[in-house]
């Protein structure tokens, strides 16, 4: 059996960690990296992670009964490291979490038949205080390490030691503004050491997490580091910008916004202008005013308490009434079954979608009217970001188009750009990976 430890192995049992994490009501994005041996850039990988959970209560659960990690055989075991999140299985042992114990994590959550635990999005429940986005990148930093150790050393670990330097996290903004929130959601990171016993493997690895140092920052406000820079701090290439609803105005865009480098760790840009970026998540929509990187006025940001998860529960109990066969169905699901056309169902479960959405949209064109006119009709540009971006009703950008033009007919309106499908998600991540590189280079 490939499990072995020597002193030769010392330095992968202690291993220096560099982590964005972005928790969202749908999925967790992040970035594990490792610093190079340079000092100057960091090497890493990104993860899209369910942000789901299902406590074991059972002591006698065999994981290998209904998720099967295969480690009989030396290819079937690399086969199954590779695609670790998958089926990951951990017990943690932290004080701060509010329930210590045994959880599938992620997509083993999501196909178990137990009962799942996910962000609430019709509660009020702060992410700083729920217990799922400290377990998912708790699991996620424990299995990644032990595959570290594995890809280098083609052996399993008995024990590793992990010290994250750094962690770039956010919170949504009115969280974030909450007096003291940040403060608590650090210290439920720093303070003390988080133990994480992967379950599924020959015999049991245990992974020793310590926070070095946490920062945090507000939701939808990272996303513009984003839009500046990829990740590498490498300025964005043109063709980013091409969703932009108005074609005349993709070349102005593209010119304020292409700056190569940051200069000296953090540049101000104070050329670009008003930025407002609407976030569209599951359990909220975020709405940020950016001049540059700098974040503009508090009057201007905030969060409502209605994104893609609200719309789509609603949806899915609306559809549940006319078709008793998906009782059950979780938001996730409907969404999917919403958009997915192969499904019988899906044009009835589009029309329960589409109603709730046009309550999202009429909610979210009534906020940017109201941040448009007390800015005194300073933006130049609108980013429409997020999860919930491209899954809005088609007419979403022509009516909030409509709406903005209608305030001053004779002056037009700021430009309104979609975030592509490939990075509406994740933008939020990048930036924070964007940010976690300068921090680094500046340490």
């Amino acid at each position: 059996m490939m499990y072995e430890d020597t002193e030769a192995d010392s330095q992968l049992r202690n291993l220096h960690l560099l982590v964005a994490h972005d928790s969202g009501n749908g999925y967790s994005k992040d970035f594990i990296g490792y610093p190079d041996n340079s000092g100057d850039s960091i090497n890493g990988k990104r993860y899209l992670i369910p942000d789901v959970m299902a406590s074991i209560s059972d002591p006698n659960f065999d994981n290998t009964t209904s998720h099967p990690f295969p480690v009989n055989r030396h290819e079937e075991l690399v086969h199954s490291m590779n695609r670790f999140t998958k089926n990951m299985d951990v017990t943690i042992y932290s004080d701060s979490l509010n329930r210590q114990g045994r959880y599938l994590v992620g997509e083993a959550a999501v196909d178990s038949t137990m009962a799942k635990e996910e962000y609430n999005v019709n509660s009020m429940e702060g992410k700083a205080t729920s217990d799922i986005g400290l377990i998912n990148i708790l699991t996620l930093i424990a299995y990644s390490s032990v595959k570290k150790y594995f890809d280098a050393t083609d052996k399993l670990p008995k024990e590793i030691n992990v010290s994250v330097d750094n962690m770039v996290t956010a919170l949504p903004i009115s969280e974030y503004e909450i007096k003291g929130a940040q403060e608590k959601y650090v210290d439920r990171f720093t303070n003390g050491i988080h133990t994480i016993v992967i379950n599924n493997l020959p015999k049991p690895v245990r992974v020793n997490v310590a926070f070095q140092s946490v920062d945090i920052y507000s939701e939808g406000t990272v996303a513009q580091y984003a839009l500046i820079w990829d990740s590498t701090e490498h300025a964005r290439k043109k063709e980013f910008f091409n969703n932009i609803y108005d074609d005349d105005d993709i070349d102005d865009v593209y010119k304020k916004y292409n700056h190569p480098v940051i200069e000296n760790g953090i540049s101000v840009l104070k050329t670009l202008g008003r930025d407002l970026l609407i976030d569209i998540g599951d359990g909220s929509t975020e709405f940020s005013v950016m001049n540059g990187i700098d974040s503009v006025n508090n009057e201007y940001t905030g969060s409502i308490y209605q994104g893609i998860g609200t719309a789509a529960t609603l949806a899915a109990k609306s559809f549940a009434k006319t078709n008793s066969a998906y009782q059950d169905i979780n938001r996730h699901e409907f969404v999917d079954l919403a958009i997915n056309d192969d499904d019988a169902e899906h044009v009835d479960a589009k029309q329960a979608l589409d109603v709730q959405l046009e309550q999202l949209e009429a909610s979210i064109i009534n906020r940017v009217v109201t941040i448009y006119t007390k800015s005194k009709y300073k933006l130049n540009l609108i980013v429409i970001l997020g999860g919930g971006a491209n899954i809005m009703p088609d007419d979403f950008v022509p009516r909030l188009q409509t709406a903005l033009h209608n305030i001053r007919p004779k002056y037009g309106s700021p430009a309104i750009m979609v975030v592509d499908k490939k990075y509406a998600q994740i933008l939020n991540m990048e930036g924070l990976t964007t940010l976690l590189h300068v921090l680094y280079k500046n340490s």
